[in-house]
């Protein structure tokens, strides 16, 4: 909850509120309301770690807010009076589909950017289908909505829509099928011939990390080194046979990515 909702969303969405010269009513509100989901957590978990939820408690300024000494002297949270923050079903469902665009555009870039690098200024659109009635409704949260997605993007350059998905770019498709996130490829961005060389570089590091591969799975199996070698240094090669199929799935996304983006380029 901490680190997916709280930080991940909550804050991310309050950020541009907090950082204004004049925070608004709303900015203050924002405020409250995670001062009491701070209070809450650090009591929570003061069981588990009492030294740092202590200093944590201290140093928000809690012990004055509550009017103790030591979070030691405050009840253990519990769900009475908190009627009043239970979710409505439909707010509940428009916010979920809000955050798996999110998360399929953060995915989409990330996987660009380990294929090509990182590149500024790239625009996102999110397309909707046109044919369902469900769709209609979603386009509509998407819309009016937009400027959540755009705290959550970090971005202003998001464009909801609906219609087609363009032929040029990165597509992943989110909300149950009835939307596409996609990463548009524009003029100028990204050429085939620099995206085939990028390629032939993967397919280089592949074969030589293959190689590899097979060498310590060779060695792994040897009755010969088993029985002779120390047990951290089978360890070890272990380890390493870990790390390098690892990074043979990410060379196969990587590449996987730049030939989606190639076949954009061609269709």
């Amino acid at each position: 909850f901490v680190i997916d909702e709280l930080c991940g969303v909550y804050l991310e969405v309050c950020k541009p509120e907090f950082a204004a010269v004049e925070p608004d009513l709303s900015a203050m509100s924002h405020l409250k309301v995670l001062c009491f989901t701070l209070d809450s957590v650090l009591r929570l978990l003061h069981p588990i770690a009492p030294y740092v939820t202590e200093e944590l408690w201290q140093r928000l300024g809690m012990s004055m807010e509550k009017n103790k000494n030591s979070i030691l002297e405050t009840p253990y949270p519990s769900t009475d009076g908190l009627d009043v923050f239970e979710k409505d079903r439909l707010v509940g469902e428009k916010m979920n589909q809000l955050l798996d665009v999110a998360q399929t555009t953060r995915s989409l870039k990330e996987r660009l950017r380990e294929a090509v690098g990182k590149i500024s200024n790239l625009s996102v659109e999110v397309v909707v289908g046109s044919n369902e009635e469900e769709a209609g409704d979603l386009y509509d949260t998407l819309t009016t909505e937009s400027h959540l997605l755009s705290k959550l993007l970090r971005t202003e350059m998001v464009q909801v829509r609906q219609g087609s998905v363009p032929k040029r770019g990165l597509v992943a498709s989110c909300c149950n099928g009835k939307a596409a996130v996609v990463l548009p490829l524009q003029s100028g961005l990204l050429d085939a011939a620099t995206i085939e060389a990028k390629i032939n570089t993967f397919d280089a590091r592949r074969s030589k990390l293959e190689k590899e591969q097979l060498r310590l799975k060779d060695l792994l199996v040897s009755p010969a080194f088993l029985e002779n070698a120390r047990t951290d240094v089978v360890q070890k090669n272990r380890d390493k046979l870990t790390k390098l199929e690892g990074q043979l799935d990410s060379l196969k996304i990587s590449k996987d990515t730049l030939l989606m983006l190639l076949a954009s380029m061609e269709d």
